[in-house]
Protein backbone atom coordinates (compact mmCIF):
# COMPACT_ATOMS: atom_id res chain seq x y z
CA UNK A 1 0.00 0.00 0.00
CA UNK A 2 1.32 4.05 -0.37
CA UNK A 3 1.51 5.92 1.93
CA UNK A 4 2.17 9.68 1.93
CA UNK A 5 6.12 11.22 1.99
CA UNK A 6 4.84 14.89 2.94
CA UNK A 7 2.91 14.53 5.76
CA UNK A 8 2.61 16.28 9.33
CA UNK A 9 5.01 14.86 12.21
CA UNK A 10 3.20 12.11 14.50
CA UNK A 11 4.56 11.89 17.91
CA UNK A 12 6.42 9.11 18.89
CA UNK A 13 7.72 9.67 22.74
CA UNK A 14 5.48 8.79 25.37
CA UNK A 15 5.68 12.46 26.63
CA UNK A 16 4.79 13.74 23.04
CA UNK A 17 1.91 11.29 22.51
CA UNK A 18 0.59 12.23 25.92
CA UNK A 19 0.40 15.89 24.78
CA UNK A 20 -0.73 15.19 21.30
CA UNK A 21 -4.42 17.38 20.98
CA UNK A 22 -6.51 15.30 18.13
CA UNK A 23 -9.49 14.03 17.11
CA UNK A 24 -10.17 10.33 17.95
CA UNK A 25 -12.80 8.31 15.78
CA UNK A 26 -13.85 5.33 16.35
CA UNK A 27 -15.81 3.33 13.60
CA UNK A 28 -17.74 0.54 15.38
CA UNK A 29 -19.57 -2.51 14.35
CA UNK A 30 -17.76 -2.75 11.04
CA UNK A 31 -18.78 -5.14 8.86
CA UNK A 32 -15.95 -6.13 8.54
CA UNK A 33 -15.14 -10.45 8.01
CA UNK A 34 -13.08 -12.97 6.14
CA UNK A 35 -14.88 -15.68 4.20
CA UNK A 36 -13.23 -18.64 1.92
CA UNK A 37 -14.98 -18.23 -1.96
CA UNK A 38 -14.36 -19.37 -5.13
CA UNK A 39 -11.11 -17.66 -5.49
CA UNK A 40 -9.93 -17.78 -1.79
CA UNK A 41 -10.06 -15.75 0.90
CA UNK A 42 -12.71 -12.66 0.42
CA UNK A 43 -14.25 -10.01 2.21
CA UNK A 44 -17.47 -11.06 3.27
CA UNK A 45 -20.33 -8.83 1.95
CA UNK A 46 -23.85 -8.40 0.51
CA UNK A 47 -23.28 -10.80 -2.55
CA UNK A 48 -22.56 -13.89 -0.54
CA UNK A 49 -26.17 -14.56 -0.67
CA UNK A 50 -25.43 -18.76 0.17
CA UNK A 51 -23.19 -17.65 3.24
CA UNK A 52 -26.07 -15.16 4.70
CA UNK A 53 -28.68 -18.05 4.12
CA UNK A 54 -26.62 -20.43 6.13
CA UNK A 55 -25.76 -18.49 9.06
CA UNK A 56 -29.16 -16.91 8.65
CA UNK A 57 -27.80 -13.07 8.34
CA UNK A 58 -28.93 -10.08 7.07
CA UNK A 59 -27.50 -9.26 3.80
CA UNK A 60 -28.10 -5.84 4.25
CA UNK A 61 -25.74 -5.84 7.35
CA UNK A 62 -22.72 -6.77 5.49
CA UNK A 63 -21.36 -3.98 3.62
CA UNK A 64 -18.05 -3.07 3.92
CA UNK A 65 -18.32 -0.05 1.19
CA UNK A 66 -19.80 1.86 4.12
CA UNK A 67 -16.60 1.57 5.81
CA UNK A 68 -14.74 2.55 2.68
CA UNK A 69 -16.72 5.74 2.04
CA UNK A 70 -16.07 6.89 5.85
CA UNK A 71 -12.56 5.93 5.42
CA UNK A 72 -11.66 8.03 2.45
CA UNK A 73 -13.65 10.77 4.21
CA UNK A 74 -11.33 10.91 7.23
CA UNK A 75 -8.00 9.77 5.98
CA UNK A 76 -8.22 12.46 2.69
CA UNK A 77 -9.21 15.45 5.32
CA UNK A 78 -7.10 18.33 6.14
CA UNK A 79 -7.32 17.75 9.58
CA UNK A 80 -5.92 14.26 8.99
CA UNK A 81 -3.27 15.80 7.09
CA UNK A 82 -2.32 18.17 9.35
CA UNK A 83 -1.72 15.53 12.06
CA UNK A 84 -4.66 15.85 14.35
CA UNK A 85 -6.84 12.88 13.61
CA UNK A 86 -6.63 9.30 14.97
CA UNK A 87 -8.61 6.68 13.67
CA UNK A 88 -10.09 3.14 15.23
CA UNK A 89 -11.50 0.37 13.49
CA UNK A 90 -13.89 -2.39 15.21
CA UNK A 91 -15.32 -5.31 14.06
CA UNK A 92 -18.60 -6.67 14.89
CA UNK A 93 -16.82 -9.89 16.15
CA UNK A 94 -15.09 -7.62 17.99
CA UNK A 95 -11.60 -7.18 16.12
CA UNK A 96 -10.02 -3.95 17.00
CA UNK A 97 -7.81 -2.56 14.13
CA UNK A 98 -5.51 0.77 14.48
CA UNK A 99 -5.07 2.97 11.36
CA UNK A 100 -2.19 4.77 10.03
CA UNK A 101 -2.44 8.64 9.23
CA UNK A 102 -0.45 7.92 6.37
CA UNK A 103 -2.61 5.89 4.65
CA UNK A 104 -3.63 6.26 1.76
CA UNK A 105 -6.91 4.67 1.04
CA UNK A 106 -7.56 2.66 -2.00
CA UNK A 107 -10.53 4.34 -4.26
CA UNK A 108 -11.96 1.14 -6.23
CA UNK A 109 -13.56 -1.00 -3.88
CA UNK A 110 -12.26 -4.31 -5.08
CA UNK A 111 -8.56 -3.09 -3.54
CA UNK A 112 -10.11 -2.28 -0.09
CA UNK A 113 -11.25 -5.62 0.17
CA UNK A 114 -8.02 -7.11 -0.69
CA UNK A 115 -6.28 -4.78 1.37
CA UNK A 116 -9.32 -5.77 4.69
CA UNK A 117 -8.85 -9.42 3.82
CA UNK A 118 -4.89 -8.95 4.10
CA UNK A 119 -4.82 -6.93 7.34
CA UNK A 120 -7.26 -8.94 8.97
CA UNK A 121 -5.49 -12.37 7.80
CA UNK A 122 -2.13 -11.14 8.55
CA UNK A 123 -2.73 -8.82 11.75
CA UNK A 124 -1.46 -5.94 9.39
CA UNK A 125 -0.46 -4.32 6.15
CA UNK A 126 2.62 -2.44 5.49
CA UNK A 127 3.90 0.43 3.23
CA UNK A 128 5.17 -0.92 -0.25
CA UNK A 129 8.74 1.03 0.61
CA UNK A 130 9.35 0.87 4.23
CA UNK A 131 8.70 -1.07 7.39
CA UNK A 132 5.42 1.01 8.26
CA UNK A 133 2.75 -0.61 9.24
CA UNK A 134 -0.44 1.47 8.09
CA UNK A 135 -2.76 -0.82 9.07
CA UNK A 136 -2.43 -3.60 12.50
CA UNK A 137 -4.63 -5.38 14.31
CA UNK A 138 -4.45 -4.27 18.42
CA UNK A 139 -5.93 -6.46 21.30
CA UNK A 140 -9.04 -5.18 22.85
CA UNK A 141 -10.25 -3.39 24.54
CA UNK A 142 -9.83 -0.66 21.92
CA UNK A 143 -10.15 1.90 25.29
CA UNK A 144 -6.28 0.22 26.22
CA UNK A 145 -4.91 2.54 22.99
CA UNK A 146 -6.62 6.02 23.58
CA UNK A 147 -5.56 8.02 26.73
CA UNK A 148 -7.39 7.14 30.45
CA UNK A 149 -8.65 10.35 30.82
CA UNK A 150 -10.60 10.51 27.46
CA UNK A 151 -14.09 11.67 27.14
CA UNK A 152 -16.66 9.43 25.02
CA UNK A 153 -19.25 10.84 23.00
CA UNK A 154 -21.90 8.67 20.70
CA UNK A 155 -23.13 10.10 17.75
CA UNK A 156 -26.43 8.44 17.64
CA UNK A 157 -29.89 9.12 16.23
CA UNK A 158 -31.52 8.80 19.73
CA UNK A 159 -28.56 11.31 21.15
CA UNK A 160 -29.21 15.22 22.47
CA UNK A 161 -29.73 17.36 19.56
CA UNK A 162 -26.60 19.67 18.89
CA UNK A 163 -28.24 22.87 17.28
CA UNK A 164 -24.24 24.32 16.22
CA UNK A 165 -21.55 21.68 15.49
CA UNK A 166 -19.22 24.03 14.82
CA UNK A 167 -19.55 25.34 18.70
CA UNK A 168 -19.95 22.19 19.60
CA UNK A 169 -16.59 21.21 18.33
CA UNK A 170 -14.83 23.98 19.40
CA UNK A 171 -15.61 23.50 22.70
CA UNK A 172 -14.15 19.88 22.79
CA UNK A 173 -11.38 19.17 24.84
CA UNK A 174 -11.51 22.61 26.67
CA UNK A 175 -13.37 23.55 30.20
CA UNK A 176 -16.02 25.94 29.87
CA UNK A 177 -13.92 28.67 31.30
CA UNK A 178 -11.35 27.98 28.50
CA UNK A 179 -13.18 27.05 25.54
CA UNK A 180 -10.73 28.36 22.58
CA UNK A 181 -8.72 25.68 20.88
CA UNK A 182 -5.76 27.87 20.15
CA UNK A 183 -4.85 28.59 23.74
CA UNK A 184 -6.86 32.04 24.38
CA UNK A 185 -8.91 32.16 26.88
CA UNK A 186 -13.03 33.42 26.95
CA UNK A 187 -12.02 35.65 29.78
CA UNK A 188 -9.70 38.62 29.23
CA UNK A 189 -6.87 39.35 30.12
CA UNK A 190 -8.50 42.73 32.42
CA UNK A 191 -11.16 40.58 33.75
CA UNK A 192 -8.61 38.22 35.72
CA UNK A 193 -6.45 41.35 36.74
CA UNK A 194 -9.85 42.80 38.44
CA UNK A 195 -10.74 39.65 39.56
CA UNK A 196 -6.81 38.75 41.40
CA UNK A 197 -7.00 42.52 42.29
CA UNK A 198 -10.20 42.08 44.42
CA UNK A 199 -8.76 38.63 45.94
CA UNK A 200 -5.94 40.37 46.68
CA UNK A 201 -7.58 43.63 48.26
CA UNK A 202 -9.81 40.94 50.46
CA UNK A 203 -7.29 38.77 51.71
CA UNK A 204 -5.54 42.22 53.19
CA UNK A 205 -8.00 43.08 54.98
CA UNK A 206 -8.30 39.93 56.61
CA UNK A 207 -4.92 37.54 57.46
CA UNK A 208 -2.77 37.61 53.77
CA UNK A 209 -3.32 34.12 52.56
CA UNK A 210 -0.80 33.30 49.20
CA UNK A 211 -2.96 29.97 48.54
CA UNK A 212 -5.43 32.06 47.02
CA UNK A 213 -3.43 33.29 44.47
CA UNK A 214 -2.26 29.28 44.23
CA UNK A 215 -5.63 27.79 43.70
CA UNK A 216 -6.47 30.73 40.61
CA UNK A 217 -3.21 29.70 39.19
CA UNK A 218 -3.88 26.35 39.49
CA UNK A 219 -7.60 26.49 38.21
CA UNK A 220 -6.07 28.66 35.18
CA UNK A 221 -3.97 25.97 34.07
CA UNK A 222 -5.84 23.27 34.29
CA UNK A 223 -8.37 25.24 32.28
CA UNK A 224 -6.41 25.24 29.58
CA UNK A 225 -4.64 21.91 29.39
CA UNK A 226 -6.18 19.99 26.57
CA UNK A 227 -8.45 17.20 27.69
CA UNK A 228 -8.68 14.23 25.27
CA UNK A 229 -12.08 12.90 23.51
CA UNK A 230 -13.26 10.06 21.14
CA UNK A 231 -16.31 9.99 19.17
CA UNK A 232 -18.05 6.68 18.92
CA UNK A 233 -19.45 6.41 14.99
CA UNK A 234 -21.71 3.92 13.87
CA UNK A 235 -19.82 1.84 10.70
CA UNK A 236 -22.63 -0.09 9.79
CA UNK A 237 -25.54 0.45 7.70
CA UNK A 238 -28.23 0.30 9.84
CA UNK A 239 -28.59 -0.96 13.68
CA UNK A 240 -27.49 0.53 16.88
CA UNK A 241 -24.24 0.48 18.64
CA UNK A 242 -23.56 -1.45 21.43
CA UNK A 243 -21.38 -1.66 23.15
CA UNK A 244 -19.55 -2.25 26.72
CA UNK A 245 -16.99 0.87 27.30
CA UNK A 246 -19.70 3.23 26.52
CA UNK A 247 -23.01 1.94 27.26
CA UNK A 248 -25.90 3.92 26.57
CA UNK A 249 -26.86 6.74 28.97
CA UNK A 250 -23.81 6.54 30.69
CA UNK A 251 -21.46 9.04 28.37
CA UNK A 252 -22.76 11.62 26.67
CA UNK A 253 -24.59 10.82 23.20
CA UNK A 254 -25.50 13.30 20.52
CA UNK A 255 -27.48 13.97 17.50
CA UNK A 256 -26.36 15.92 13.99
CA UNK A 257 -29.56 16.01 12.54
CA UNK A 258 -33.14 15.25 12.63
CA UNK A 259 -32.78 12.58 9.73
CA UNK A 260 -30.73 9.37 9.13
CA UNK A 261 -26.80 10.10 8.07
CA UNK A 262 -24.37 7.77 6.70
CA UNK A 263 -21.27 7.22 8.61
CA UNK A 264 -19.44 9.31 5.85
CA UNK A 265 -21.92 12.19 6.13
CA UNK A 266 -21.16 12.13 9.53
CA UNK A 267 -17.23 12.09 9.64
CA UNK A 268 -17.22 14.78 6.91
CA UNK A 269 -19.41 17.12 9.68
CA UNK A 270 -17.51 16.09 12.75
CA UNK A 271 -14.16 16.94 10.50
CA UNK A 272 -15.28 20.24 8.92
CA UNK A 273 -16.28 21.74 12.32
CA UNK A 274 -12.81 20.63 13.64
CA UNK A 275 -10.69 22.29 10.39
CA UNK A 276 -12.78 25.92 10.96
CA UNK A 277 -12.08 25.41 14.25
CA UNK A 278 -8.63 23.99 14.51
CA UNK A 279 -7.40 25.04 11.15
CA UNK A 280 -8.50 28.99 10.63
CA UNK A 281 -5.41 30.25 10.14
CA UNK A 282 -4.58 27.66 7.09
CA UNK A 283 -8.00 28.48 5.82
CA UNK A 284 -7.42 31.80 5.98
CA UNK A 285 -4.00 32.28 4.36
CA UNK A 286 -6.29 30.76 1.01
Amino acid sequence: MEYRQKSARLPRSAEEKARWRRVIIILEHCPLAVVRGEHGFELLSEKHRAHHARNRQDPAEWRPDVVHQALLHLLDSPLNRAGFLQVFLRTKKGVVVAVDPRLRVPRHMRLFEKMMVSCLHRMKVRAAHGPLSLLRVVKNPVTDHIPANCTLIRVEKDGDAVPDIFAFCAACGFSAAHQSPTGSSVNTVAEKRDEVGQGGRASASNNFDGSHFADKYRAATEAQQFKPFAFIIGGMSKGNVEVSYAPIGEVKSIRLSDRGLTAAAVCSLILHAFEEAWLREDNEAY
